[in-house]
């Protein structure tokens, strides 16, 4: 089936579409609005890699940034993602295992996917690819996390 879709990064809540359909079909819940860091900087990590690594750092020189630990790169949804970069100046980085470390079924390659798809549409749109990365790290990676998340605060391209 053919069914409508809302680009949420081009929906500005404004419930036009919603008074313009015929059938009733649409609506629009706001979602309340979690904290937010200062920097607009979201990083997701593997629980089994980049976590393991993060765990080694300094922690406190990335307060700042709005990090969260998920179970697998390949649990993220474009929906989630596109939710987050609505917000003016949003970035988000997500760092992976690589494929043949992956401890779970789908693997990471999926998330690598979604994260390509995203930055296509955001290319599309003219809304800056570049707010969207994929990265794939090992447990005992923790200089390169380091310098990731540092470059990724300072806005320097990975």
């Amino acid at each position: 089936l053919d069914a409508m879709k809302i680009n949420e990064l081009a929906c500005y809540g404004c419930d036009a579409c919603i008074s313009h359909c015929p059938a009733d079909a649409i609506s629009y819940v706001e979602e309340e609005s979690k904290e937010t860091n200062d920097l607009n900087l979201k990083v997701l990590m593997c629980e089994n890699s980049a976590d393991t690594a993060f765990e080694k750092l300094d922690k406190s020189q990335f307060k700042d940034l709005d990090i969260e630990k998920i179970p697998c790169a390949s649990s993220i949804k474009k929906d989630e993602i596109f939710t987050y970069l609505r917000k003016e100046d949003s970035r988000l980085l997500v760092l992976g295992c690589f494929e043949e470390s992956c401890k779970h079924l789908t693997g990471d390659g999926r998330g690598e996917r979604i994260v390509n798809e995203v930055k296509e549409t955001l290319s599309d749109l003219e809304l800056g690819e570049d707010r969207v990365r994929f990265e794939r790290l090992s447990p005992r990676m923790e200089e390169d996390l380091n310098d990731f998340l540092l470059r990724w605060k300072e806005g320097v391209n990975l």
